[in-house]
């Protein structure tokens, strides 16, 4: 009997070290699974400032370029811009060392102030090289953003990957970005050189390409700007007020922006 009993407890006492263990290995996964979790979360919100931030300095770039080129009308913006570049920095000073401390990023920090203060002792174009340096960096910072906090990972619709956020969708706003810093300086003079001719007509074609093969979008206000630029700027006499087509090609930023933030929005309810 007592030796029953004693089998009987043994036994308990294994299938209570068996669950235990089996207790200790889900609680593991999910730990490593939440732990993820929040790192891919913060990954995302990170992503989202990076993109502001992006948007802001290549603002700053199309309002500078038009001061520079002789229209001071949008000049009165930038303090504000400014200011919200500076404190997108601030937020993005809590990226985990593995971006903080890459060279793209530093080239963000280090040169921003150099930028924001010296660009009125520049000509128009060392500003626009300067503000295409310092965004270039900011670019691959994001690419670096996303790996570390293993955002490629992520599952995304239809098989495509998640890259295509930055190597579409920021790539082409950086496109439309361009186009409306050297457009806006276009207008601002009234004249449009044979090297910004060049370049703005490189410029619409790979603008052009991009919306011209998409799936998801329409992109019904790049193609408007896409017109202005081929029918207002790229003329012998440009027919457009700075102040006008800057504005026209912040809605077509806004709207490649839009599709970048609803994509990054689903990713972050999938997470």
């Amino acid at each position: 009997m007592i030796d029953t009993v004693m089998a009987n407890l043994q036994a308990i006492v294994v299938m209570l070290f068996v669950a235990l263990g089996v207790v200790v290995i889900v609680w593991k996964r999910g730990s490593a699974l939440s732990k993820s979790q929040k790192v891919r979360q913060s990954g995302l919100a990170h992503l989202t400032t990076l993109r502001q931030l992006l948007a802001a300095i290549q603002q700053h770039r199309g309002i500078t370029n038009g001061v520079l080129c002789g229209d001071d009308k949008l000049q009165s913006r930038l303090p504000a811009l400014q200011s919200d570049i500076n404190n997108h920095l601030q937020t993005l000073a809590r990226l985990d060392d593995g971006v903080r401390n890459t060279n793209s990023w530093r080239s963000v920090e280090e040169n921003w102030p150099r930028v924001r203060v010296q660009f009125k002792k520049w000509s128009a174009e060392q500003n626009l090289f300067s503000h295409n340096q310092l965004l270039a960096s900011l670019l691959e910072s994001v690419e670096e953003c996303a790996q570390h906090y293993r955002l490629t990972e992520l599952p995304q619709k239809e098989g495509e990957s998640i890259a295509l956020l930055w190597n579409d969708l920021l790539r082409v706003a950086e496109c439309v970005g361009q186009a409306r810093a050297l457009g806006t300086g276009v207008a601002a003079k009234a004249a449009c050189s044979s090297v910004e001719r060049i370049r703005l007509k490189y410029l619409h074609q790979s603008i052009h390409r991009f919306v011209t093969v998409q799936n998801h979008s329409d992109y019904p206000t790049v193609k408007r700007l896409l017109g202005t630029i081929e029918n207002k700027v790229l003329v012998l006499v440009p027919s457009v007020a700075a102040v006008d087509y800057f504005d026209d090609a912040t809605a077509a930023l806004d709207e490649v922006f839009r599709v970048f933030d609803e994509r990054v929005t689903a990713l972050s309810d999938r997470v």
